[in-house]
């Protein structure tokens, strides 16, 4: 006996729903349901550090490698480059503090580790780190205002 085996077609997924973009108003920066104190201080020090490792891959680097050798400027380079991974984070967990609120301490909680961590690399010349630590902590101890 023979038989044959009919082709079977792959089941039909349901269409991908559509993206819905996030933004960032002006109204929600003066809202008052978001720990705002941590927000900036972890921003503005995310943006540090990610600059810090911006020149550390476009100046220090090429300053080391003429003046010492390549090697020196190719490890301002893997800094620079360790920095920006840092200062997107900061700044990303920061973002995170403004739209899910109810997220604040996991997020400050990455603000100080990783704001630590940019400490070894040079942390957004210091002040990038000291900032990052003091808006991850502020957003910990923030309590929502009765309404």
């Amino acid at each position: 006996m023979m038989t044959t085996e009919q082709p079977t077609t792959p089941p039909q997924q349901p269409p991908a729903a559509p993206q819905q973009q996030i933004k960032i108003t002006p109204e929600m920066l003066a809202a008052n349901n978001y720990p705002k104190a941590g927000f900036y201080l972890a921003a503005f020090g995310g943006m540090l550090m990610f600059f810090e490792g911006l020149a550390a891959i476009f100046f220090r680097s090429i300053f080391y490698a003429i003046d010492e050798d390549i090697w020196a400027g190719l490890s301002w380079v893997l800094v620079g480059i360790i920095l920006l991974f840092i200062g997107s984070i900061v700044a990303g967990a920061a973002v995170t503090l403004l739209l899910k609120p109810e997220m604040r301490k996991a997020a400050g909680a990455s603000i100080i580790i990783f704001s630590l961590i940019g400490l070894i690399f040079g942390g957004g010349w210091i002040i990038g780190s000291a900032l990052g630590v003091i808006g991850g902590l502020m957003a910990i101890i923030w309590k929502q205002k009765a309404a």
